[in-house]
């Protein structure tokens, strides 16, 4: 969404204690075992709304793992006025979302005492990257990360815009996706909703003395009349590139092989649990417990052999690595 100000906007500043903090991420469908069945060998999705068609094409019916596909997508004004459209800021005129599960096909090994405890607190208690449930899908964008920020373009009557972009079947860089069907979303929007009219002067508060701080005015999300979506299934296929990931739950018993980090676990009180990440990135497995007061155990792992790569254990005031 573009944001647009009126004067300043106020700054809200807010700590976490947590080790994985990110804003809200678009809604897609939600990849989980069994949700989705492979999709039809389809390649051209379309929607339309009032004389506004949203079309995709892929390249290819299907894309093997770790390898990529491409999706040409075209919004067309059938209409007799132009349109005001949202481009992503390098000119795409939709925006296409997949939902890519982390891997979870493996329940590990059977964890009792205090690791068994810590293990089930993080596979149905942590989250993952931007806060969402450890086991959510990750929600991957079509395209690069665009530099500009999101911006209105116009349609002119009788016309359309088209775009290429690209997605390589990754859960994160270098970690080739699962093979199976995933959920994929296209939206464009367009029509801003108006501005509302300037606030009445005769309505505002009383000036204040010289020196009085005032509250800057708030800021407008721009929100728009309409929106045209499409949505489908894209098959993931089994590639050369494929590797054996570890699974969500095998990457915490491979924490917890790890003697320093599997005491210290055991050391802290479950009532001082108050935060458990465990998430995949570029970097390898993550597995992390927060606990108060102020301390807390990372550990990082080879993705797929599992192997420890680091691992942080930290007390305030001093950390040990």
């Amino acid at each position: 969404m573009t944001v647009r100000t009126a004067g300043i906007a106020s700054a809200v500043a807010v700590l976490f204690f947590s080790g994985c903090v990110a804003g809200p991420r678009t809604a897609v469908p939600s990849n989980t075992p069994g949700s989705l069945a492979p999709s039809p060998a389809t390649r051209v999705w379309s929607a339309e709304d009032a004389d506004i068609t949203l079309s995709v094409t892929f390249d290819q019916p299907s894309v093997p793992s770790g390898g990529s596909i491409v999706a040409s997508v075209v919004v067309s004004n059938a209409s007799s006025r132009p349109i005001t459209y949202l481009s992503n800021g390098c000119g795409v005129p939709a925006i296409l979302k997949i939902a890519v599960p982390i891997p979870n096909d493996s329940s590990g090994s059977a964890q009792v005492g205090s690791d068994g405890a810590f293990k089930q607190y993080v596979l149905t208690t942590g989250y993952g990257q931007g806060g969402q449930p450890a086991l959510a899908p990750v929600q991957a964008s079509f395209g690069p990360v665009c530099p500009n920020p999101p911006t209105d373009l116009e349609i002119a009557a009788g016309k359309s815009v088209s775009a290429q972009v690209a997605w390589t079947a990754d859960v994160i860089p270098g970690v080739p996706a699962p093979a199976g069907p995933l959920a994929v979303t296209a939206t464009t929007s367009y029509d801003p909703a108006p501005f509302p009219s300037p606030v009445d002067p005769t309505n505002s508060i009383a000036p204040e003395s010289p020196g009085t701080l005032r509250a800057p005015p708030g800021m407008r999300i721009e929100r728009y009349l309409h929106q045209v979506a499409t949505s489908g299934v894209l098959n993931v296929t089994g590639g050369a590139s494929a590797m054996a990931v570890l699974s969500a739950a095998q990457a915490v018993d491979a924490a917890l092989v790890n003697q320093s980090f599997s005491d210290w676990v055991s050391r802290q009180p479950s009532s001082t649990w108050v935060n458990a990440n465990l998430y995949l990135d570029k970097r390898g497995w993550h597995v992390e417990l927060f606990v108060v007061p102020r301390a807390f155990g990372l550990v990082l792992l080879d993705p797929v052999t599992g192997s420890v790569r680091s691992v942080q254990i930290c007390a305030a005031p001093s950390c040990n690595q």
